[in-house]
Order: C-alpha cells, then sequence, then structure tokens
C-alpha cells in the first residue's frame, strides 16, 4: 500500500510539515518586518527555509520546512519516475527527472551554489 500511494503520502505529509512550520516561523516579511509570525499573503514559502527569518531572528521553522521540501522532492521524484515508465519513448529520461528533484532539493541547502550555474560553468570542474 505504501509503495502504491507513495506520491500522495509524501505529497500529504509535505503539506503537513510545511503548514506546521508556518506556526513556528519567528515573523517578518517584505511587506513588514516587524511583523509577528507567517502570513500567507505577505511571505513566500522560501522564507521557511532561511536559516534567519526576515525580522533577523533564528528560524524555528527551517527543519519543519526542510523535511517538508524533502518530501515534496521526493514525491515528485517518484512521480516522474513512474509516469516515465508509462511511456517507453520517455523511459530513457528518467534519470533527469530525479536529478532535477534532487537539485530542487539542494536548492535549499549550504550547496546551492553549485545547482544554479550554468551547465557550461559546472564542466569546467
Amino acid at each position: 500500500m505504501l509503495r502504491k500511494h507513495f506520491v500522495v503520502i509524501g505529497i500529504r505529509l509535505a503539506l503537513v510539515f510545511l503548514i506546521v512550520s508556518t506556526f513556528f516561523y519567528p515573523g517578518g516579511s517584505q511587506y513588514d518586518e516587524t511583523a509577528a509570525g507567517f502570513h500567507w499573503q505577505h511571505n513566500y514559502l522560501s522564507n521557511l527555509v532561511n536559516e534567519k527569518a526576515v525580522n533577523g531572528i533564528n528560524n524555528t521553522a527551517r527543519p519543519w520546512a526542510v523535511l517538508g521540501v524533502f518530501f515534496l522532492t521526493a514525491a515528485v521524484a517518484v512521480f516522474f519516475m513512474r509516469f516515465s515508465k508509462k511511456y517507453p519513448i520517455w523511459g530513457r529520461r528518467k534519470s533527469s527527472g530525479t536529478q532535477e528533484a534532487g537539485r530542487w532539493f539542494l536548492l535549499f541547502s549550504r550547496l546551492h551554489l553549485f545547482t544554479t550555474r550554468p551547465a557550461h560553468y559546472r564542466a569546467h570542474f
């Protein structure tokens, strides 16, 4: 059952962790740096994964948000791997979908510089 419904369970877990992280967000937004908490109207989801909140306080929501992003990327990777098996002509490219999901997760880590550089720049290293 877990294998069959992994994508749905992963997306639901991601949503739960992301919503829980909004309750732990210290505060601040582009609109008002002194605002308390996370406001869906004024904050971005990327605010949840920053080390410091917009108001300068350490972000206690980050562990929850990183878990949410992890489950979301895992669910999307499994979805695209399964989707590529249904269409054999696309099956040869299934690893690229998994790699893209991994890069998406790395965007929120300290290694994000390796994922945002152009391909011709990375080729020299």
